[in-house]
């Protein structure tokens, strides 16, 4: 039932307990979307599953060191997380609060202009009104 969880798990070197194939799962049911620890708490605790918001937090934090998932850092300080690992910005609306993925790159003119600086990671967030909010 789960084996592509499984599979991929082990991909990562990751032991596929019950609990991580469950966070997996669902992070892979919902791929468009991005996701706080506590909305992934309250969607298994909805369904009757047991998982604690402990358990979730570690597992989350297990999938972002091993390189499973990304993150994005809202600037009020919640943290969403997501399944592509693609390179891509993020777009918030500031009325319905949803993120988006925007397809987009760093330019090699622009990297080599700050060759100076040792960049360990890039981030790019956009604010403003998406097409549902902008009536």
């Amino acid at each position: 039932m789960f084996e592509k969880e499984i599979e991929e798990l082990k991909s990562f070197n990751i032991n596929p307990s019950k609990q991580r194939v469950l966070v997996l799962n669902y992070l892979n049911e919902h791929s468009d979307k991005h996701n706080t620890v506590d909305d992934i708490f309250k969607a298994f605790r909805d369904n009757d599953t047991k998982l604690s918001l402990a358990t979730i937090y570690n597992t989350i934090s297990l999938f972002k060191r091993e390189g499973l998932i990304s993150n994005v850092t809202l600037p009020s300080g919640e943290v969403k997380y997501e399944r592509d690992r693609s390179n891509h910005i993020h777009f918030e609306c500031r009325k319905c609060g949803e993120i988006y993925n925007m397809k987009m790159e760093l330019s090699d003119n622009f990297l080599k202009e700050y060759n100076d600086f040792t960049i360990e990671s890039k981030y790019v967030l956009l604010r403003g009104l998406c097409p549902n909010c902008q009536d």
